[in-house]
């Protein structure tokens, strides 16, 4: 944690410098121009008006005067000496006794007279010596400083100032605000993106006239009036100002001019010292815009651009809405294969959470043996994540049907509902909350596996949403909640919540459930609950209601009116065929007894007649049949009203054959399956493989094809995870199931009968492979010959060595090879009957690795 500490503080260090010397060395970039000489090798002064007279010429001037001579006739006191510098020039300091008025003016009107002798001076010299020149023209006895007021102070001499000890002190002027800003062209560019600023240029007109930046006001300070100057300064705009420089003497006459724009109450912003930085590029030829545009254009933008037509075209021939609509719903359509797949595996997933979490934590201590054992886990529940991803894809379509949305919205002219502008944002911020309220319902209902992270993504996640979304169009907003809608209801179809809603819509009965209702009905007996379960699987089940005790123990206390009306209610729900009124007891059909037969089940039942069958059901509970049973003394009423299969064909199913546990035994009748159950009829048998499906030697083809309904049954167990008791019907070419439970009555003929059963349904069980109908299952090898007849202890030792983190394990891993054998107590090895059997179908995936090691091992010795 120090080190990590230390490491952040020294990044932090690190940046803070790297940004302090960027900004350093661009400091020293803007300043150098405040340096840059107006005239050097190579350029010339462009203005006739602007005269430098060095100062070499200063001292072979006729004129010029020496920083002594001058010092003798100041001290003399009988010739009069003008600052002729800037009004702040002088407002730092002068010569004592000096009298000041700036350069332009002295010239317009020189305050003296032929004869007079005079001495002027200015910062080096250079404007006293051009104005000594026209002063002599006029019999004017004038004299300069050569070097000016500047070799004045080096030198020491007397200043009005005390505070004047240098160059710089003497340079400077009067403070205001932004004097010392130097801009440069990042914000310079920022100024003119807003449009209200303005800009001025203090070099002489000729100068001024060779460039200048776009919309710059010429205000050469150094060759006007005061009076001109200021008439110059009202016409100027009270908005931010700024002063381009070039050179030494523009930049600081544009320090002085800003001085005298801060006075006039004119904002001054700072001195642009790289104006030769800033361009603006002419328009480029309106094809070659064209072309650069093309090559600029992605197969995104592309796409953009030709969803956007399509939504234009669209609303010409309707509205927009409508071509939003449209767009939503094809782009759910392109990935709804493989959406319902993603949301099937989701809630797949959630349903055996419990059974993934403890594998995970079984293995935790060995992450490639975990790693293994989830990817089968993936496969036995038929789980495909990685494939999954491409549901994924839905997210760049909506992107992209966003920014088509956006795109065309922009170009139309109109509005929905309150909508005024379907362009622009909402006003009333309506269409937003519509988008992040049904984005917080799927995040809820099909993301958020906890309270905790539903309110996560509902305080954090929705405030985030609603920031991203407040900004876009209307336009834009529906369009998501038209997508965010089909992600909804593709959830609840494949959840099955949605068929449960409109069962719910039908308004039942208190304590009368629908079978969609499958949480409701966890103790409304095994029949209802294991028919709304495979219902909820996808299983062809006749629509029912089950009527709970609730409701039963109401109906019983009623009178004959009002238990007619109660059950006209319910036919409401379940006609207008006939239907099945039949027990569904809360201990009815469980894992240790069935009750079969005990209560009462009432056929053929209309609408007249369906009170009267809820009565006699609902009496069986309470008869002394059922009482033999014991069935009074736990448990709960319950019955189930089903609407009827008008059946061609009707039986039962046993996934598995308590006299041949590897067999299916299928009994049947013609009609109802009420006669099979009664006994008046004697049914047609036929056996069929569990694995194969393929009908045994002796079996009579039923008057069908079972193949279905077989399918349908393996499915069946799968689902329950124990070998089932099906009911059946089959009508017009297709089969219904009535009823599943667990088969109970296993234990048939003797003693080594059972246990040779017992056996079998112990190996199918654990053995469940469906490579083909003559695929061998089981094979004896060199292991069966290793330990022929082993005992329990010596068949453990043998499994754990082949067992998933066992040696064999182990040792693929230290060779670098896979070991692909599954989790299990056995892994591919077999005790069956006593005796050694290896598994073939696991044999083959593991032999390569057997015989990889034994090359490994003959190759080191």
């Amino acid at each position: 944690m120090t080190a990590l500490i230390l490491l952040i503080v020294a990044l932090g260090f690190a940046n803070h410098w790297q940004w302090q010397s960027h900004k350093t060395e661009e400091q020293l970039r803007l300043q150098a121009t405040l340096t840059r000489p107006a005239q050097f090798a190579g350029t010339e002064i462009k203005d006739e008006e602007l005269k430098e007279t060095s100062y070499s010429a200063q001292e072979t001037h006729a004129q010029g005067i020496t920083t002594e001579e001058a010092s003798a006739l100041l001290s003399k006191g009988d010739v009069k000496f003008f600052d002729i510098r800037e009004t702040a020039e002088n407002a730092m300091g002068t010569l004592p006794g000096a009298d000041h008025i700036r350069f332009p003016d002295f010239r317009e009107n020189p305050p003296v007279a032929p004869g007079d002798t005079v001495v002027l001076f200015c910062h080096n010299g250079n404007r006293s010596s051009e104005t000594c020149t026209e002063l002599s023209k006029l019999g004017i006895d004038c004299r300069f400083i050569t070097g000016g007021i500047e070799k004045w102070i080096v030198e020491g001499r007397d200043f009005s100032d005390s505070r004047v000890q240098s160059l710089s002190d003497l340079r400077a002027i009067p403070e205001y605000p932004n004097k010392s800003r130097l801009i440069n062209t990042e914000t310079f560019k920022s100024y003119m993106a807003g449009e209200h600023v303005q800009i001025v240029d203090t070099r002489y007109p000729g100068d001024f006239e060779t460039g200048h930046l776009p919309g710059a006001i010429n205000i050469p300070l150094r060759a006007l009036t005061s009076e001109e100057l200021e008439r110059r300064i009202s016409r100027l705009r009270k908005v931010p100002t700024v002063a381009a420089c070039y050179d030494r003497r523009s930049c600081f006459m544009g320090q002085v001019l800003g001085l005298e724009l801060t006075q006039a109450g004119i904002p001054f912003e700072g001195r642009y010292t790289v104006p030769w930085e800033y361009f603006i590029a002419p328009p480029p030829k309106p094809h070659v815009v064209e072309w650069l545009a093309e090559q600029e254009s992605g197969l995104w933008d592309k796409a953009i651009a030709g969803l956007s037509a399509a939504l234009l075209w669209g609303h010409a021939k309707s509205h927009l809405l409508l071509s939003l609509l449209a767009l939503a719903a094809i782009s759910r359509i392109l990935v709804l294969p493989i959406a319902l797949k993603s949301e099937s595996d989701q809630i797949t997933l959630r349903r055996h959470k419990a059974d993934l979490e403890a594998l995970k934590t079984r293995l935790a201590h060995d992450p490639m043996r975990k790693a293994r054992a989830i990817r089968a886990f993936y496969a036995q529940h038929g789980l495909t994540p990685m494939r999954n991803m491409a549901a994924l894809l839905f997210l760049p379509l909506m992107m992209l049907g966003l920014q088509a949305a956006e795109r065309a919205a922009a170009e139309v002219v109109g509005g929905f509902l309150w909508i005024t502008d379907l362009g622009a944002p909402d006003p009333m911020w309506i269409a937003p909350v519509l988008t992040c309220g049904l984005a917080g319902a799927y995040l809820v209902f099909a993301i958020a596996k906890s309270r905790r992270a539903a309110l996560l993504w509902l305080g954090l996640g929705l405030p985030a949403l609603f920031l991203l979304t407040m900004g876009l169009s209307a336009a834009g907003n529906l369009y998501l909640a038209m997508s965010l809608t089909g992600l909804l209801v593709q959830y609840l179809y494949v959840s099955g919540a949605f068929a449960r809603k409109i069962q719910l819509r039908k308004r039942l009965p208190d304590g009368v459930h629908a079978l969609a209702q499958t949480e409701a009905l966890s103790t409304a007996g095994n029949k209802a609950l294991r028919l709304s379960q495979m219902s909820r699987a996808g299983f062809p089940v006749p629509k029912a209601v089950v009527l709970t005790d609730r409701f039963l123990n109401q109906f019983k206390d009623a009178d004959d009116p009002k238990q007619q009306q109660m059950a006209a209610s319910i036919w409401r729900n379940v006609g207008p065929r006939p239907c099945a009124v039949r027990s569904s007891a809360s201990n009815e059909d469980g894992a240790d007894q069935s009750f079969a037969g005990v209560f009462d089940s009432v056929l053929d039942v209309n609408k007249d007649t369906l009170c009267a069958a809820i009565r006699s059901v609902l009496a069986s509970f309470a008869s002394e049949r059922a009482d033999s049973y014991g069935s009074a003394e736990e448990g709960h009423a319950n019955i189930l009203v089903q609407e009827m299969v008008n059946a061609t064909y009707a039986g039962v199913l046993f996934t598995q054959d308590m006299q041949a546990p590897g067999m299916m035994l299928l009994e049947w009748v013609e009609g109802c399956g009420e006669d099979l159950v009664s006994g008046r009829k004697t049914p047609g048998t036929a056996r069929f493989g569990r694995v194969s499906g393929l009908a045994a030697q002796d079996t009579h083809a039923p008057p069908f094809d079972p193949a279905e309904l077989l399918k349908m049954g393996r499915a069946i167990e799968a689902l329950f995870e124990r070998p089932q008791d099906i009911e059946w019907a089959w009508s017009e070419g297709r089969f219904y199931i009535l009823q599943s439970r667990d088969i109970t009555t296993v234990a048939i003929g003797s003693a080594s009968e059972q246990a040779t059963a017992e056996e079998w349904r112990r190996l199918f069980a654990a053995r469940s492979h469906t490579e083909g109908s003559d695929a061998i299952i089981l094979e004896q090898d060199e292991m069966s010959e290793v330990l022929p007849r082993p005992t329990p202890l010596s068949f453990s030792l043998m499994s754990n060595l082949w067992a998933p983190g066992g040696s064999l394990d182990l040792a693929s891993r230290a060779l670098g090879l896979p070991y692909n054998l599954p989790e299990g107590e056995d892994a591919h090895l077999v005790r069956l009957f006593g005796k050694t059997y290896v598994d073939t179908a696991l044999k083959k995936s593991s032999r390569w690795i057997c015989a990889a090691i034994e090359r490994t091992a003959c190759a080191s010795n």
